[in-house]
């Protein structure tokens, strides 16, 4: 390897933000923010070729200067990707096209607190339902954790008083069959 590292074979110019890449099906997907946008965006693995941009309005701001960029990764699943913003908006986008599938402000819809950092988990796919820490209330019932339907983004059941953490839920196997694990402000629900 040469002393100043491997070979670049391309690059691209990004926004802020503290999300990581997520690479399926040939696209290097980036979740960032410029500007007062949250930008979700897809280059081409082989040579870094704009695929798509999709931008949505953002009004976060980091109460302590580190960054005000989105801080989930966004969830590839079944030709859709899945960002949860820090300012509490959950968007579905396909994965071909960058065109919007379904959107959701939890923090208006649930009151989801934006914390000391803004809302951080990634979504985590479970069969046909995305998970997310809301940590907020839903029809007067507690959300801290909330489920949503994939095909368009409805809500399909809430659980948990805790409130979010900065931690993804994931999927366990257990002898019951497997459950998702989710670790709250509380502790492990």
């Amino acid at each position: 390897m040469p002393a100043d590292g491997p070979e670049v074979v391309w690059k691209a110019a990004v926004g802020s933000g503290l999300a990581g890449p997520a690479v399926a099906a040939g696209r290097v997907i980036l979740f960032h923010r410029e500007r007062d946008e949250a930008v979700l965006q897809a280059w081409s693995v082989a040579d870094g070729k704009p695929l798509w941009r999709h931008t949505m309005p953002t009004d976060y701001r980091d109460d302590f200067g580190f960054d005000n960029g989105p801080r989930s990764t966004p969830t590839i699943h079944g030709g859709r990707v899945l960002v949860y913003g820090a300012d509490g908006r959950l968007s579905c986008v396909e994965a071909a096209t960058g065109s919007l599938a379904w959107t959701r402000d939890l923090a208006q819809e649930m009151g989801s607190p934006k914390g000391w950092f803004g809302r951080a988990c990634a979504p985590l796919v479970a069969g046909d339902l995305v998970l997310v820490q809301v940590g907020g209330r839903w029809q007067g019932k507690p959300a801290g954790v909330a489920a949503f339907r994939m095909t368009d983004g409805s809500v399909a059941w809430t659980a948990s008083g805790d409130e979010a953490s900065y931690s993804s839920p994931v999927v366990m196997p257990f002898t019951a069959g497997p459950a998702a694990v989710i670790f709250t402000r509380k502790g492990v629900e």
